[in-house]
């Protein structure tokens, strides 16, 4: 029992520490971390075993998933993110192609916008900068999502609230660097 605790602190603890750089990765372990308290309840062993492979599965990261050719640490975070506003809890591997494509090319264009412009001196300490990202990132989300019916309403409805975690995601990701010259 004590061991079983031993390893969900841990987890926890890792989780809280690490969730602001990929929230839905992170919020994934978080369910899976209850699924495993809840099924095996005083089974300790069990919880035991089941906890140790969680902990492996989050040390992998996202390197043991098909991260689709983008950057693990960089751009998956991101791809992340998208899914879980778009498709909810839905696993990667029940979305259509389509959708998946859809993802990427949203990825992709996001991390486009935010390391060039992060790039830019002094960019966490400018509102008018952050505005302007915000616009961007805001145009890319209606033009994609006006490709695909389905999304259309959910981006237009969500997208202020989409734009605003991408923003904290980058801070998170990119931090206050900046690689003007």
């Amino acid at each position: 029992k004590a061991k079983a605790q031993e390893l969900e602190y841990a987890i926890l603890e890792h989780i809280e520490k690490h969730y602001e750089e990929d929230p839905e990765f992170y919020e994934r372990f978080s369910d899976r971390l209850k699924r495993v308290l809840e099924e095996y309840r005083e089974n300790w062993e069990e919880i035991v075993r089941e906890l140790e492979k969680l902990r492996e599965d989050m040390k992998k990261g996202r390197e043991a998933e098909n991260t689709f050719g983008l950057d693990p640490k960089k751009e998956m975070p991101f791809f992340g993110l998208l899914k879980m506003y778009l498709f909810g809890k839905e696993p990667i591997e029940n979305l259509r192609k389509e959708d998946i494509d859809l993802l990427l090319d949203l990825t992709r264009d996001v991390v486009s916008i935010l390391e060039r412009e992060i790039r830019k001196e002094d960019f966490w300490d400018n509102p008018k900068r952050q505005r302007l990202v915000r616009s961007y990132i805001n145009d890319v989300l209606l033009r994609k999502g006006a490709q695909n019916k389905l999304l259309k309403d959910k981006l237009k409805e969500k997208r202020n609230e989409i734009v605003q975690r991408i923003m904290e995601l980058a801070y998170h990701i990119f931090g206050r660097k900046t690689n003007a010259t």
